[in-house]
């Protein structure tokens, strides 16, 4: 559990669409923070995490291997 209040913050959790990302979106999203999470190829599960957490969440596909998606992908952040 995150103790601490992220009320008006921002996280960006870089593949936050599974596994311990997902848990940690949930659990900022519970403290009050905007999330931001990330995805490379599965899109349906980032969409379902955003409609469990059913609150301020953006979604964006990123390669993190290619420098062009990540400049792209902090450039909409």
């Amino acid at each position: 559990m995150i103790d601490s209040n992220f009320k008006n913050g921002c996280v960006l959790i870089v593949g936050g669409s599974g596994g311990i990302g997902s848990l940690c979106a949930e659990e900022f999203s519970n403290s009050g923070a905007k999330v931001a999470i990330t995805y490379y190829k599965n899109e349906q599960a980032a969409m379902k995490l955003a409609n469990k957490i059913d609150a301020d969440v953006n979604i964006y596909q990123l390669d993190n291997s290619n420098s062009k998606s990540v400049e792209e992908t902090f450039e909409q952040v």
